[in-house]
């Protein structure tokens, strides 16, 4: 009776994985950004747990807020940064205002805790090709960057950014948390990233550095010393 039950299970899993997913990855609606020029919007990734198959999903959820036109940006911004800010919820929080056709992106658990009070400037880079590989996908999936993403301060391929760029996409595509970037920067050189890293976006180049799944495993780290920065030559 267990030898049965467990043969039913694997089924599911294998069903799940390999005919229900990508048929409602095909058929599922592109929610796209919204229309208006400025807004906030702050994520959340969390892990949903399957009985059927014993296995946990990452799940992106979206809380929109939109631009009073009455009202400065700035002042949502801040309230909504701030709120960000001191929030204390399990997993990565993803924060993205748009100003115009320019992105501000900061992760829960790798940010200060400095309030944002207005929108960073352009940085001098961009990436030319970013290519999102998973082992359970037969083709790779190119990753549009904005060049409105490009500015400074600006923290990118963090889980929940990476799970954003997808859902924006219509491509069929696995995300369970495990993956590796391969990206082509400005100066034409390849790096490979995977879910344990993020970069940071500066003036004139952009730094590789450890991803932390909360902030608390951030702080720690940091007090122990222990943080490596990997300079963008590497």
């Amino acid at each position: 009776m267990f030898f049965v039950f467990h043969v039913c299970c694997k089924f599911v899993f294998w069903f799940q994985r390999h005919i229900w997913n990508p048929l409602h990855n095909y058929f599922k609606y592109i929610e796209p950004e919204p229309a208006e020029m400025n807004w906030v919007n702050t994520y959340d990734l969390s892990t949903n747990y399957s009985l059927i198959t014993s296995f946990t999903k990452p799940v992106l959820k979206k809380h929109l807020h939109f631009h009073d036109i009455n009202e400065p940006f700035t002042d949502l911004l801040i309230n909504q940064h701030g709120k960000f800010i001191k929030a204390k919820t399990p997993g990565e929080r993803l924060f993205v205002a748009k100003e115009n056709e320019n992105y501000l992106i900061r992760s829960s658990t790798t940010s200060n805790d400095e309030c944002i009070v207005a929108m960073p400037i352009r940085s001098e880079i961009d990436f030319i090709f970013v290519e999102y590989r998973h082992a359970e996908m037969m083709q790779d999936i190119e990753l549009v960057i904005p060049v409105g993403y490009y500015l400074e301060g600006n923290e990118l391929f963090t889980p929940a950014f990476v799970a954003r760029l997808l859902e924006l996409q219509s491509s069929y595509y696995t995300f369970d948390g495990t993956y590796t970037l391969r990206i082509i920067d400005h100066d034409i050189k390849s790096i490979i990233i995977d879910e344990t890293k993020h970069i940071v976006i500066r003036k004139s180049d952009y730094l590789v550095k450890p991803f932390y799944d909360t902030k608390e495993e951030k702080d720690d780290e940091t007090v122990l010393g222990e943080m490596d920065e990997f300079r963008s030559t590497w």
